[in-house]
């Protein structure tokens, strides 16, 4: 049985309670869509963007004070890449050998995995995730939601334990999951416990810059990504003019302001990167 909902919808009912729960700040969609106006990275109209982020005083203050106040330390860096489940009740299902039971089951795409891993391998305070519900109804989802059930009601996997295999199964959260071709038991993550296990705190702003050119490393070299993630930068590129921004700026709020327009570069990539790929960049503090 296919799932009812699409990985969107999971992946919205997932950022909002993870938002809720945990002290945790999410560029690419709050900054970038929200703040930064970053809606669709994949068109930009020069008129608007090259007055952007300068529509309004009180967007501005927003804008200016949302980044000012980003803690200045943090953690680590947490990649989600999310899946919709399929849902094996058939005994006669490929796995069914492994559970006797009925079971949940998502592909893993090779190069989506290779993507991962690099990630995974270049970052060291970073946590990269398979992030599944443990139910393909509608219904069933938003309950969880309601109830701010969903992360309890999620399965996670660490990238690196699906190196090399097609699929991976599991019967509901908590449980470990059974990863295929070649039969491999792994034990399920236990997000409370991951975030904790990071202790040292490192600079906020060098770390957005490391995971920016990290980031912009890996797509522009990546074969399935590589043209469009270019083609969707060199459109900041050409639009954005940092010296009318700074301009405009210090206009509108009558007052000298020190402003790294850098960071929205940064935060821009970033949403690329998630748009492109659908994987969910998240700082845990």
């Amino acid at each position: 049985m296919n799932a009812e909902f699409e990985e969107k919808t999971y992946e919205t009912y997932f950022n909002f309670e993870l938002a809720r729960q945990y002290p945790i700040f999410f560029p690419p969609g709050q900054v970038c869509e929200g703040w930064l106006g970053f809606d669709v990275a994949f068109y930009i109209e020069s008129a608007t963007f090259r007055s952007y982020p300068l529509r309004r005083k009180n967007y501005l203050n927003k804008l200016l004070c949302q980044i000012q106040n980003l803690p200045k330390q943090m953690k680590a860096n947490c990649f989600f890449q999310y899946k919709r489940p399929i849902f094996l009740a058939n005994s006669k299902a490929k796995e069914w050998m492994y559970w006797s039971r009925p079971y949940f089951r998502y592909k893993i795409c090779n190069r989506q995995q290779k993507l991962l891993e690099n990630i995974k391998a270049k970052l060291n305070n970073s946590l990269v995730l398979y992030a599944s519900p443990a139910t393909v109804s509608m219904d069933e989802l938003f309950h969880f939601y309601e109830n701010s059930e969903i992360i309890d009601n999620s399965n996670f996997t660490a990238v690196e334990r699906l190196s090399n295999h097609h699929v991976n199964t599991y019967i509901r959260s908590g449980n470990f999951s059974i990863a295929c071709s070649e039969m491999e038991e792994i034990r399920s993550l236990n997000l409370h416990q991951q975030f904790s296990y990071f202790e040292q705190y490192v600079d906020t702003y060098e770390n957005i810059r490391k995971v920016t050119d990290v980031i912009s490393d890996i797509m522009t070299a990546n074969e399935l990504y590589g043209y469009s993630f270019n083609r969707m930068i060199d459109n900041y590129n050409l639009y954005y003019d940092p010296y009318l921004a700074r301009h405009l700026l210090a206009r509108h709020l009558n007052e000298v302001y020190f402003f790294d327009d850098g960071i929205m570069r940064d935060f821009y990539i970033m949403n690329v990167f998630k748009v492109l790929t659908g994987i969910q960049w998240a700082i845990s503090y």
